[in-house]
């Protein structure tokens, strides 16, 4: 997991969030976001978790394909750390958040 910090800076202007920002359901704490360039010709993933009700934003995308926009991540209703990210051709997952 990498354990850059998110700024609004990291984002480029004019991406937006896919699908809100989503709760967990095992921690008050935890959430995640995930972010869309594709309609300016950015596929990158970005995919972020916070741990403190949003004051700082981890990324959590580094070991993904690029290539493609993510459309969306879950977690999984028993285990806080298996995450699933959809992404246009395919789903991943992850057994240590990331």
């Amino acid at each position: 997991m990498d354990k850059r910090v998110w700024k609004a800076s990291d984002i480029p202007k004019f991406t937006y969030v896919t699908r809100g920002v989503v709760a967990s359901q095992h921690q008050a704490a935890v959430a995640y976001a995930c972010f869309d360039g594709h309609r300016n010709d950015d596929f990158k993933s970005y995919v972020y978790m916070t741990s403190d009700y949003g004051t700082s934003w981890k990324d959590i995308s580094s070991n993904l394909p690029e290539g493609e926009t993510v459309n969306v991540i879950r977690e999984h209703h028993r285990n806080p750390n298996f995450l699933v990210v959809g992404k246009e051709r395919g789903a991943y997952f992850s057994l240590d958040r990331g």
